[in-house]
């Protein structure tokens, strides 16, 4: 999605360019509206690939707000990466050096082919501004950036924009004494550009043995298909951080190459007793499941759940102790329109954005939500290539409605922590007060989001936890699993990712992850299609040995990093 802008002739502009941009930049400037003129000026440095004009335009701007670190700082959530990028130059002009680091790399990683990490050049090349930067902030910067380029096809710009970013890293090593966990990443970026003569040059330029220097050596040899010296190296890596969980899947995984099986087995398990979390956990489990079919002989799995057990890690504790946004590029712009609104003087914002699907009837209603705290009115238009058919809610009769003070019950869960074990024994609770056959009343309920959020409550996040609460009472009034699908399954049906993700998590709930991950393979459409939301919200349920909905995961996972 692109982000959207403003005309002195009028509210907005279709399909803006960078100069229609910089043109409302320099509109807002000469009105002293300097938040305006700051996102107008980053959009332009981004959709101009960093033109040098247009970042002379940005400057500007910073240098004209007062106290900009203030006006100016990102607001919380989804948050366009050129205006983080943009920041980034507001604190290097303030002398903060190390955060303005962080979040150049944090937008860099965003959009990793953008000519970002070159920025970070002049910041640090006066020896004292280098050693301002800490040597974690500048790992986690080079690993987050690495990462994000190892799932982009290789291009001159990436490239550049990854040597950019080595060039930095290395000013700020050579001011530092203890730089181990710098080195190493440097020596993984190297290894994602394919350099790894340059790579391993640089982990033998290492004074002292290290953690980190070990791992990426194995990494390395990984790389070279030398499965001999990944072993060593991991062993050494063991050595020096005993019982290290990570360390363990990857010795494991190392062992059932070199055919090890029954020490592979040992150090599964050592890994699954360790393991911090549930994904780990599950990889663990599934590398010592392979290894002990491969040893007994009556193999049932394929080399390919050996190679995808690393892809379940990072789905399961989603929506496990924290409450993530919906798979919605227009949260983002709502965000923004929030912002907007409380430091706009127009009474009337009307927005047009583009994205991939039309507007969902839950981000409508953030988006009412958004106006009407704000006092506002206004309209917001989605541009996209197809148009969509959101699954129709039955309309709730006055018998089924929900009661009040119920739907205050779901309003104070919707807004306590999100915790999903919690939050499904209180829906528990909440269901046992109300009568039976009222919750196809909740399922109205989830999907009009009838209660108004509380103040300081950002209304995307509200409106989700809002459905989610609703979703997970409806599940738990329902007389029986069969009447919670029957309740539940078309919200999941509906192309609003929102209400689908909610009902799948409910469903989930009541009925079992195996019954909701049937219910999103069902609706998987066939190679090439575009993912319905259920397809996309199944990655929040948890592990399946399905191989279909492996091969869902996958794609999903594949077309996430390449959107």
């Amino acid at each position: 999605m692109r982000p959207t802008t403003i005309a002195p002739e009028g509210p907005f502009v279709d399909d803006p360019t960078e100069e229609d941009f910089a043109r409302a930049a320099a509109w807002a400037l000469s009105r002293s509206d300097h938040r305006l003129a700051f996102e107008q000026a980053a959009a332009a440095v981004v959709a101009s690939r960093g033109k040098s004009e247009h970042v002379a335009l940005l400057d500007r701007v910073i240098a004209a707000t007062p106290r900009p670190l203030e006006t100016l700082k990102p607001g919380s959530g989804d948050v366009f990466f050129g205006i983080v990028a943009a920041y980034a130059r507001a604190l290097a002009r303030a002398g903060r050096v190390d955060a303005a680091i962080d979040h150049l790399f944090l937008a860099a990683a965003f959009e990793p082919e953008q000519p970002l990490a070159a920025w970070g050049a002049p910041w640090t090349s006066a020896p004292k501004a280098a050693r301002k930067v800490r040597v974690e902030t500048m790992s986690r910067a080079l690993v987050r950036l690495g990462d994000a380029a190892s799932q982009r096809p290789p291009c001159a710009e990436l490239d550049e924009n990854l040597a950019a970013a080595a060039d930095v890293a290395e000013r700020v090593r050579l001011r530092h004494d203890e730089h181990a966990p710098l080195l190493a990443a440097e020596a993984r970026l190297m290894r994602v550009l394919g350099q790894l003569e340059r790579a391993e040059a640089l982990l033998d330029g290492a004074e002292r043995p290290a953690w980190e220097l070990e791992i990426e050596r194995a990494a390395l040899a990984s790389a070279r298909e030398d499965d001999g010296a990944r072993l060593a190296h991991l062993e050494r890596a063991l050595a020096l951080q005993p019982r290290e969980p990570s360390t363990l899947l990857d010795l494991a995984d190392a062992l059932i190459a070199r055919g090890e099986l029954e020490r592979a087995i040992a150090v599964a398990a050592e890994a699954a007793a360790t393991a911090p979390d549930d994904g780990a956990r599950a990889r663990a489990e599934t590398l010592s499941e392979y290894a002990s079919q491969l040893a007994s002989g009556t193999c049932r799995a394929t080399e390919d759940l050996w190679r995808r057990a690393p892809d379940l890690a990072g789905d399961l504790d989603a929506y496990s102790t924290r409450l993530p946004d919906p798979v919605d590029p227009l949260i983002g712009v709502i965000r923004g329109v929030a912002a907007r609104a409380a430091d706009g003087k127009s009474q009337e914002i009307r927005v047009r954005a583009r994205a991939d699907n039309p507007l969902c009837p839950s981000a409508a209603r953030a988006f009412e939500l958004t106006l009407r705290r704000a006092g506002k009115t206004g309209a917001l238009e989605v541009v996209c290539p197809r148009s969509g058919a959101f699954a129709h809610v039955e309309e709730v009769s006055e018998e089924r409605a929900v009661a009040a003070d119920t739907l205050a019950a779901i309003a104070s869960l919707a807004s306590s922590t999100f915790h999903l074990e919690d939050w499904a024994r209180q829906a528990e609770a909440i269901a046992a007060t109300v009568r039976r056959g009222e919750a196809a009343g909740f399922i109205g309920a989830a999907a009009e989001v009838p209660v108004e959020p509380p103040a300081g409550t950002d209304p995307c996040s509200w409106v989700h936890a809002f459905q989610i609460a609703a979703a997970l009472v409806a599940a738990a009034r329902a007389t029986t699993d069969d009447d919670a699908a029957r309740l539940l399954e078309p919200l999941a049906r509906a192309t609003d990712d929102w209400l689908s993700i909610a009902a799948l998590l409910a469903l989930g709930r009541r009925c079992g992850a195996a019954r909701a991950s049937a219910l999103a393979l069902e609706l998987a459409p066939r190679e090439g299609a575009p993912l319905h939301a259920a397809s996309r919200a199944v990655c929040q349920l948890g592990p399946s040995g399905d191989r279909g909905l492996l091969l869902l995961r996958r794609r999903v996972r594949r077309e996430r990093a390449s959107s």
